[in-house]
């Protein structure tokens, strides 16, 4: 009976193990012999030399054959999971599950025990795993786990690699949901998911995060791409089309950037991040993207806690040094107190007897410290600012390895100069290892780790961690400044254009000036680009328009990118563009391809605004191992993008040695305006205006000259434009119309006959609101009579500042002086502006007795606008008569008075006293 019960048993183990498909294993260690069997114990095979079979075999996963020898060598048994291939070569899991027993009668060891395999198994776990990690409606990754994933890449990741975090929000979606209901909602939902997981490669995090918010992490991204990413998403959306309801979405996205280099940052902070910049988004508008404009954006609101510095607690001088030197900042409250201990710490476990925390400033060629420590009895050092030549520095920067590290030693020193050699190795340093520090990529000094007793060999294991605790130690610094900043003002130094998502202009220049520096940027371009006149096109179609056609130039652009290494891109202001990239080819050639380039942008916006005529200026400039700094290169390329004229049929212009030259003498007039002005160099002349009836005089226009020392002469076009662009215009102005009034007061002492007189304004005069102030109280200051003055704008500004040029001349002639628009006719033309802009005089511009004077249609032409000009209740004066030929063809056209060579060109003040008065110079100058 007991012998049936136990054969009963058998047999349903035997079934247990069929239906697990297991197989019996027994190991004999002694004989290196495997043996297995089947349900029942009957033996099937018996491998020999088991232990090399093992290490052989293509039935065992490469990566699992060593693992499955020491399960066998120890003889411990228990559970041991591996991957293997089935008889049909497939991959498959199996599970050993063995016990160590011994034959009581010879006393031979075995490994008994059961092989079953769990592939099925297996599978089936990963489908549950994988949907428990799902959203349910998207079949994206859910919150709890999308964080898991992108936590984990952030604290694991390279830090040369670069990533960017999107929060993506559905606009109005509550809407949505409210009219059309959930079903249709959650139809949206899943397309809208559709189209954000074919923007992402397969390594990257797509999840939902709630509701319509979605979170993405693009792994090894470069900035230029992130952006482009932005702007296809956007736009993407956008073609999505749900014509059952007439309904098409659109979205928000909030991006932050995390550059290489960079770490330390969690999901939570990066997220915070974005999410400010989604609401900014929203703020703006919606359906667009923002990018976070600073990494400390998340910390705007925290205060620094403080504490003080604890006794040095043993763990630190036994734990792995970098995870001290985390450890270290984040547990001490004071920087101050964290930067004290953590020099003490390094300092001892690697027996220094200085370290120095050294900022270099490479533009005033210094370096000071920020901290140091020192052993005791060691002298402290750089007390005071240490100044080093452009050529030292040169040859310790490319003397870093790839750790970023380099060791001099006191007797090897030829390659620097002898006040480098003082600075480098100070009190009385052997050895000095130095670690650059770089803060967001761009170099800002080193940390020197000194030994003064005896010179030290420095291994690349030491070095490495050296490396890594300045890297720490570096972060924490930058970090430190950014919330010094934001506790001191609210406003934080951007990283980033809110607008394009570009790097922002300062973040541009000092990655550019590292590469020019460092000698890098052999050879490389600097680009420097615009749209004519774009404000224009903003008052035509709207700010967002405007907006919009930017984003899509800063999409084009980095489209066109072949590569993306070393090159920068940002916007200045406005519509203003700088690019920074390497050339392979000859600057000519390359100027021909940003020429291509500008053209084929220009004709796809064609397609779509077939009305507008957009034009894109770009100015190149050649950057190689001479050029200085950033700031050079930038703004030769820019003086080159001036030189784009209105009418020139070429956009682009490259810069040459002649450009180099005329800047040279623009930078020499400008700097030179104030002493200029103290010295009165600056002369009034005036030409005469004069009734074309009888050429008798009626009035004048106040022009400038600049008369230097040397005895030149500088005529106005070669100084005004560039106290245009400069702003400095407006004193120029003050100073013109103040020597006019002197003028009339002394004139007006002797009792003489007063002739109006017109001066030139600026438009920036429009923009500034004791404009009219300053003009009374000079007036006023000199007794003169507001009516003797008439104030000149030109047409083309009057047309780009429209309001504000009719604002200011209603409060100039509220205030009694006359207004008047002159080179009518040289710009826009456009007569409704006249009707509403409050002028007394329109003065035609030369082009007109030029091009109407020589047939009768012109003629006839120059007679209907004179007349109706003169039928609105406006005088009309010609500038440009010359000939006497052009006086009776206006004067037969209508026109009364005019202005020109034929009487007199501009003279000196003195010269216009003797024409009007009959005086000489003697009788007085003002």
């Amino acid at each position: 009976m007991q012998e049936k019960d136990g054969s009963r048993q058998l047999s349903k183990y035997a079934i247990l193990m069929k239906t697990n498909a297991a197989v019996i294993f027994e190991y004999d260690p002694d004989a290196d012999v495997m043996r297995l069997f089947d349900v029942d114990y009957h033996l099937t095979h018996e491998i020999g030399n088991y232990m090399d079979y093992m290490t052989s075999s293509p039935r065992v996963s490469p990566s699992d054959r060593r693992k499955l020898a020491e399960y066998f060598r120890e003889m411990k048994g228990g559970m041991l999971e591996m991957e293997a291939t089935d008889n049909h070569g497939r991959k498959c899991r199996k599970v050993l599950n063995g016990v160590p027993v011994t034959d009581d009668e010879t006393g031979a060891r075995y490994l008994l025990g059961m092989q079953r395999d769990v592939t099925a198994e297996k599978e089936r776990e990963l489908i549950y795993r994988d949907r428990a990690s799902r959203d349910s409606l998207t079949m994206l990754y859910n919150h709890s786990y999308g964080k898991e994933q992108i936590t984990e890449y952030l604290e694991h990741k390279n830090p040369y690699d670069s990533c960017g975090l999107m929060v993506v929000d559905i606009d109005y979606f509550k809407s949505v949901n409210d009219v059309y209901g959930h079903l249709f909602g959650d139809k949206v939902l899943i397309h809208f998911s559709v189209l954000l997981s074919g923007c992402c490669k397969s390594e990257d995090v797509v999840m939902r995060a709630g509701g319509d918010e979605f979170v993405i992490l693009f792994k090894n991204i470069t900035h230029n791409a992130l952006v482009k990413r932005a702007m296809d998403l956007v736009e993407g959306v956008q073609g999505l089309r749900f014509e059952e309801n007439d309904y098409t979405p659109t979205c928000s996205i909030g991006v932050c950037y995390l550059p290489e280099n960079v770490s330390g940052y969690t999901y939570d902070q990066l997220f915070q991040n974005a999410d400010w910049a989604l609401y900014q988004a929203k703020e703006r508008g919606r359906n667009r993207y923002v990018f976070c404009d600073n990494l400390r954006r998340f910390e705007e609101n925290q205060q620094d806690s403080h504490s003080h510095r604890p006794n040095i607690d043993a763990r630190y001088f036994q734990n792995d040094v970098v995870a001290t030197a985390f450890e270290v900042f984040e547990k001490i409250g004071s920087f101050e107190a964290a930067m004290e201990l953590l020099l003490e710490i390094i300092g001892i476990r690697f027996q220094l007897d200085r370290i120095s925390v050294i900022r270099a400033d490479i533009r005033e060629k210094a370096a000071s410290r920020q901290y140091q420590w020192t052993a005791e009895g060691v002298e402290e050092v750089l007390q005071n600012k240490g100044d080093f030549a452009k050529e030292d520095f040169l040859t310790l920067f490319h003397s870093y390895d790839e750790y970023g590290t380099t060791v001099l030693n006191y007797d090897d020193m030829e390659m620097y100069s002898q006040s480098a050699k003082e600075l480098l190795m100070q009190g009385g340093a052997k050895t000095v290892l130095y670690a650059a520090m770089y803060c967001e990529g761009h170099y800002v000094g080193a940390i020197s780790y000194v030994v003064c007793e005896a010179k030290r060999y420095w291994s690349r294991s030491r070095k490495r961690q050296i490396s890594e605790i300045t890297r720490v130690i570096a972060a924490n610094l930058a970090k430190k400044q950014v919330l010094n900043t934001s506790n001191s003002s609210s406003i934080m130094m951007q990283e980033y254009d809110y607008l394009t998502g570009l790097l922002s202009f300062s973040r541009f220049r000092e990655e550019v000036e590292r590469i020019i520096i460092g000698g890098y940027a052999n050879p490389c371009a600097m680009i420097y680009s615009d749209f004519e006149n774009f404000k224009y096109y903003n008052q035509k179609y709207g700010y967002a328009a405007g907006d919009q056609l930017l984003k899509e130039f800063t999409s084009y652009v980095i489209s066109c990118m072949e590569q993306t290494e070393n090159i920068y891109f940002t916007r200045v202001v406005s519509d203003q563009f700088l690019l920074f990239t390497p050339i392979t080819t000859d600057i000519a050639d390359f100027g021909n391809s940003i020429r291509e380039r500008n053209e084929e942008f220009i004709r796809r916006q064609s397609v779509i605004r077939p009305e507008c005529r957009l034009r894109i200026r770009s100015g190149i400039y050649q950057v190689t191992d001479r050029c200085e700094s950033a700031s050079v290169a930038i703004d030769a390329a820019n003086f080159a993008r001036k030189r784009v004229r209105k009418y020139q049929q070429d956009s682009v212009v490259i810069y040459n040695e002649a450009m180099g030259e005329k800047q040279n003498q623009d930078n020499e007039v400008i700097s030179c305006m104030d002493e200029a002005l103290n010295k009165g160099q600056f002369k009034i002349y005036l030409q005469p205006k004069f009734a074309l009836r009888d050429n008798s005089i009626i009035g004048a226009e106040a022009l400038i000259r600049w008369e230097r020392e040397d005895g030149t002469i500088l005529t106005p076009d070669i100084f005004v434009p560039l106290y245009e662009a400069n702003g400095r215009i407006t004193d120029l102005d003050f100073y013109v119309f103040e020597q006019v009034a002197a003028f009339f007061a002394r004139n007006q002492t002797l009792g003489r006959k007063l002739y109006p007189i017109s001066v030139n304004a600026s438009i920036l005069h429009a923009s500034d609101p004791d404009t009219v102030r300053k003009y009374r109280e000079i007036l006023d200051s000199y007794h003169v009579d507001p009516s003797l003055v008439e104030i000149e704008l030109t047409e083309t500004a009057t047309v780009l500042e429209y309001d504000n040029a009719k604002r200011l001349f209603q409060q100039l002639q509220e205030m009694g002086m006359h207004t008047a628009m002159d080179d009518f006719g040289a710009g826009y033309s456009v007569l409704n502006m006249v009707i509403d802009i409050p002028v007394n005089t329109v003065k035609l511009d030369r082009v007109f007795i030029n091009n109407c004077g020589s047939s009768e249609k012109g003629i006839f032409f120059l007679k209907q606008l004179i007349g109706m000009i003169k039928g609105m209740g406006y005088q009309v004066v010609c500038e440009g008569v010359e000939t006497k030929e052009q006086a009776d063809i206006l004067k037969e056209a209508g026109c009364e008075f005019g202005q020109g060579y034929l009487i007199s060109r501009p003279v000196p003040i003195e010269k216009f006293e003797e024409i009007v008065y009959g005086t000489k110079k003697e009788e007085g100058t003002v």
